[in-house]
């Protein structure tokens, strides 16, 4: 039988992707994190030991309501205790099997991304997905068992089923997929809370198109049916032991602002674009932040403790000074692009709405009041990566950045799982152990 010319076609230009450097680095920075969670340490460390807490609870027996009301030192909703408990059969909740749950979310994540960049009909939508590989700070999430992977999955779940039902024409796939996109997304806020205000996102596409405006608002309202129940028993959307503590009715304000810093740095990575594009605006700004960075000298904490345990002493301050430019640099920077694009791209829709709720779920870090973490802007993730998308484009160039976010995650979650202060910071209370050394 003769070979088929298009069959035959298809598979050279795969192989040509796949052998391209863009697609290597991605490979090879998959590899690692594989290498990185086999040799991980085998107990829990840092956060995942308080979490951890939650799915032993029910794989002992313990009804919903027991774990939504029982004395836990954790803030964020449930999603992460069922998803370890369903996972256990297969992880026995142990170090490093927990680890293997958010590298699939991870892998997940990054195919749904890929179908909604291809829902776009981008060009390379799953190699342009990639580029989250290059976020360092989803090394740390990715690489250990945190809350935030299971609620970005979700997230990007919800996002993939909405594009899904955007794209078709017959009313069952837009009403099928604006309702799982509500049932997920509303999953999602019971992961992390702060993804709550984000739901509005389905009455901006219920008020600009008609033709999706109940199957949007029903997606509104099952987002609030998944989490009124839960919000009900706690009395308000944080567990009542935390609420005075992770906010108690107070706002950061400077939490937020170190929101966009990293933002800054985020986008920085994924389309230096971004800010090329509008660098009229962008330079000015970042010049701006970065000599007030210079001038404080700090942020209010240490940037990156891991990596600054390792320098000579003598340049430990120097690296803060300048990374405190960098940051405040980059905050005002990403202000001011994301104005003047916004502003360039009004007709754009669905690029508002994404540039929106990415500087929305930004400033969501100013209710957690209680400490900041880099980590909190991956929220934005799911929605950054298709912002970026018209600065964007597989090359040489964009290999180069996978790999030196890559190296600069891999470097952040090999601190954690190498420093002593973060692996002996282990939990006892009233349902076991949950870590040991």
């Amino acid at each position: 039988m003769a070979e088929d010319p298009s069959a035959a076609q298809g598979g050279a230009r795969l192989r040509d992707q796949l052998a391209s450097p863009y697609a290597l680095t991605a490979i090879a920075a998959l590899v690692v994190f594989v290498i990185l969670i086999t040799g991980s340490p085998t107990f829990l460390i840092y956060d995942e030991g308080y979490y951890m807490a939650g799915a032993t609870m029910l794989a002992g027996g313990a009804s919903f309501r027991e774990l939504l009301l029982a004395p836990l030192n954790v803030p964020a909703g449930p999603l992460y205790s069922v998803t370890h408990w369903l996972a256990s059969p297969f992880t026995g909740l142990e170090a490093p099997g927990v680890r293997w749950v958010s590298f699939v979310l991870l892998v997940a994540t990054w195919g749904a991304t890929g179908y909604v960049l291809a829902a776009q009909k981008l060009d390379a939508p799953w190699r342009r997905a990639a580029m989250l590989l290059a976020v360092p700070m989803l090394w740390v999430t990715s690489g250990m068992a945190l809350t935030e992977g299971p609620a970005m999955a979700f997230v990007c779940f919800a996002v993939a089923a909405a594009a899904w039902a955007m794209t078709g024409q017959k009313k069952a796939r837009v009403w099928a997929g604006f309702l799982i996109a509500g049932l997920c997304f509303g999953l999602a806020v019971l992961g992390r809370q702060p993804y709550l205000p984000a739901a509005i996102g389905f009455l901006c596409i219920a008020l600009f198109r008609a033709r999706l405006r109940w199957p949007a608002l029903a997606a509104f309202l099952i987002v609030l049916g998944a989490t009124a129940p839960v919000f009900a028993i706690w009395g308000g959307i944080l567990p009542p032991r935390m609420a005075g503590e992770v906010s108690g009715g107070r706002l950061a304000p400077f939490n937020g602002f170190l929101a966009f810093c990293y933002l800054g740095v985020m986008l920085a990575i994924l389309a230096p674009d971004f800010f090329l594009k509008q660098w009229r605006v962008a330079l000015p700004a970042g010049i701006i932040g970065a000599v007030i960075g210079l001038i404080v000298g700090g942020v209010g904490f240490e940037v990156a403790a891991g990596l600054v345990a390792r320098l000579p002493e003598d340049y430990a301050p120097l690296f803060q000074r300048v990374a405190a430019g960098a940051l405040m640099g980059g905050a005002l920077a990403v202000i001011a692009a994301s104005g003047a694009h916004l502003w360039a791209r009004r007709d754009d829709h669905a690029f508002v709405l994404c540039m929106l709720l990415m500087l929305g779920l930004t400033a969501t870090a100013a209710g957690i009041v209680h400490q900041f973490s880099s980590r909190y802007v991956l929220a934005t993730l799911p929605f950054s990566l298709i912002v970026i998308q018209p600065f964007f484009r597989v090359s040489h160039w964009a290999a180069l950045r996978l790999a030196i976010g890559a190296l600069l995650g891999m470097a952040f979650l090999s601190n954690y799982f190498a420093l002593d202060p973060f692996t002996t910071d282990c939990t006892h209370g009233p349902y076991g152990v949950y870590c040991s050394r």
